[in-house]
């Protein structure tokens, strides 16, 4: 269990650097390439261990949408990072507001945290 909630800290760390360069912050392209990659792995790798688990037995269909929602957000992530390769740090704002619309990143987070609590 600790690991699994190191891993979720590690993805709040990544989306509060995101959510403050959104805000106005001012980071390095390479520390906000940083955050997207590591929020990215973290939420995979979170991904894989709440789908082996067992936590969400008998709860298949919750389940696979879970799993839709975390893979459009990891694939919108991808999506965000290949945007910072060719944009200008001015554009990047946008770009991610664009990748990101929509996602909820506290509540994909406490619902992990909640699913990891599970017996």
């Amino acid at each position: 269990m600790d690991g699994e909630l190191s891993l979720l800290e590690r993805a709040r760390r990544s989306w509060r650097v995101i959510r403050d360069f959104q805000a106005g912050g001012d980071y390095e392209t390479d520390d906000i390439r940083a955050a997207l990659v590591d929020l990215r792995d973290a939420l995979s790798e979170l991904r894989v261990i709440t789908a082996k688990s067992g936590r969400l037995q008998g709860t298949e269909e919750f389940a696979r949408e879970f799993s839709a929602v975390i893979n459009r957000i990891i694939n919108n992530l991808d999506g965000a990072l290949l945007g910072i390769e060719i944009l200008p740090k001015e554009a990047i704002r946008a770009w991610l507001a664009l990748m990101l619309y929509g996602v909820d990143m506290e509540a994909v987070l406490t619902m992990f945290e909640f699913i990891l609590r599970l017996p």
